[in-house]
């Protein structure tokens, strides 16, 4: 056991750095996918649901 404690332990350590890693990956594409949404309903408002409103007056 004694032998592999440094092998375990560096599989521990790059173990955990890679899944820091991966959530990090994760967080920046949950962040993207929001700021996209923010940024294609704000288009939708300025642009999509003006030219809407005067075809439901007719």
């Amino acid at each position: 056991m004694e032998k592999h404690r440094k092998l375990i332990e560096s599989i521990r350590l790059y173990g955990s750095v890679g899944l820091g890693i991966l959530m990090a990956i994760q967080w920046l594409n949950i962040i993207v996918g929001l700021s996209i949404v923010i940024v294609l309903a704000f288009i939708n408002q300025l642009f999509i649901k003006p030219k809407l409103k005067p075809n439901k007056s007719r």
